[in-house]
């Protein structure tokens, strides 16, 4: 009994197969976000500065970036792809709704093909978006010649603060 006891314990703390405190009390996970944001007039002019086909998310960010020929802009100069995809958000955050990039964190980046695929995950301070906040961005080139963005992915829902009112009581 113990040593099947033993390794249910090392399969939960090795594959991180914990339930959470909701879980736990039977609660269900809740998103209460309602409306949509429409991108602003400035928003789909950076958009088309950089020969982009955009279809936008409910937050009024991109959900995909798709270059009509060639690339996102201009190539970027970095040591590696997860720096490019950075430099490259960094220089067209406002497409993304984004006064600065210290809250993206890059979480992966995967050999794709040819190039790679750079994942990033949004943050709000010390904690990660929940729901969302993701942006993928896909980069083909190296150090010498430097990288060209071909395309992104996001749900990522900018860096404005909150607004309205809360609807959900501490039961809910």
């Amino acid at each position: 009994m113990w040593k099947v006891r033993t390794s249910a314990t090392a399969i939960v703390v090795c594959f991180g197969l914990t339930a959470t405190p909701a879980a736990a009390e039977g609660l269900e996970d809740r998103d209460a976000r309602r409306g949509t944001t429409a991108p602003t007039a400035a928003q789909q002019r950076a958009a088309d500065a950089l020969g982009a086909t955009v279809r936008w998310n409910r937050f009024g960010t991109p959900q995909s970036l798709l270059a009509r020929s060639g690339g996102l802009g201009d190539r970027v100069a970095a040591a590696g792809a997860p720096q490019a995809a950075l430099r490259w958000v960094r220089a067209h955050r406002e497409v993304f709704r984004l006064a600065s990039i210290d809250g993206l964190r890059v979480e992966q980046s995967a050999r794709l093909g040819g190039g790679h695929a750079v994942v990033m995950r949004q943050y709000f301070g010390r904690l990660p978006a929940g729901t969302d906040g993701v942006l993928t961005v896909g980069v083909n080139g190296s150090r010498a010649a430097g990288w060209q963005v071909l395309y992104a992915s996001s749900s990522v829902t900018g860096d404005r603060a909150l607004g309205g009112d809360r609807r959900l009581t501490p039961q809910e």
